[in-house]
């Protein structure tokens, strides 16, 4: 199987060890939690407890609370960062966190081991979704029929990962977040995107178009497979909060 580093970026919540919690059933592999404002204690449990490296970015209050244009694109350069300079793996999944399981081992979705910038489809078109188009401004007359992507979680080759991260991180495009910032990449350079059914998937839009729940899992409605990543993003969170509960173990610390 294919050499990857799970990535993830947060500030502390009780739902970070429900992700390393459901990350570690299915995945042995490196994994790097990179903890906004943490205290030392806490990346040491977490660390142990869940064999990972935890660590920790210094920033200002402000920083999850940027205003627009281009909210969490610098989120993008700690990934960027991580890339070029901490991670070895040929490959990288950055994932969000608080609102993210998994069902699978991503390893497996690396078969053949992809040459194009992996990304998770909102199954929807911009025309079809006010947010989105929304905030893409002026650059939906360029797109108008182009694809939601989910700016939440990427994979692929770390080098090319890197590109695109350091790419988002400067929110060249003056857009609202750094998901319509990755949208115009995205549809602009198609070519060098893809999407793998079944890998990273998010229940908005693509429940109701080709998955389904069954047995407690997030599954390919056709082939009853589980979904590998599950993003819980926006108003769906509360669903997957009532299929993967924080439980107590998640709330302790220590």
């Amino acid at each position: 199987m294919s050499e990857l580093t799970v990535v993830g970026i947060c500030t502390y919540n009780p739902a970070v060890q429900r992700w390393l919690r459901t990350l570690r059933v299915h995945f042995d592999g490196p994994c790097r939690l990179y903890l906004v404002n943490s205290p030392k204690e806490l990346q040491s449990v977490l660390a142990q407890k869940f064999h990972c490296d935890v660590i920790d970015v210094q920033v200002t209050p402000d920083y999850w609370a940027a205003p627009s244009p281009g909210r969490f694109c610098r989120v993008w350069g700690c990934l960027a960062d991580a890339c070029l300079e901490h991670i070895s793996t040929s490959f990288v999944l950055r994932t969000d966190v608080w609102d993210v399981v998994f069902q699978g081992d991503p390893r497996l979705h690396l078969n053949p081991p992809p040459n194009k910038i992996l990304v998770a489809s909102e199954s929807v078109s911009l025309n079809e979704d006010n947010s989105n188009r929304g905030w893409l401004g002026s650059w939906h007359r360029i797109i108008p029929h182009g694809s939601v992507v989910n700016g939440g979680m990427i994979c692929g080759r770390t080098t090319d990962v890197a590109v695109v991260a350091k790419i988002l991180d400067r929110n060249p495009f003056g857009t609202a977040f750094d998901q319509s910032e990755l949208i115009i990449l995205r549809n602009i350079f198609d070519e060098q995107f893809e999407y793998r059914s079944g890998f990273m998937e998010t229940i908005y839009k693509t429940l109701q178009v080709s998955g389904a729940v069954e047995q407690g899992l997030f599954v390919n409605r056709s082939t009853g497979k589980p979904w590998c990543i599950v993003h819980g993003n926006g108003s769906t969170k509360p669903l997957l909060d009532s299929h993967y509960p924080i439980t107590e173990a998640d709330r302790t610390i220590g």
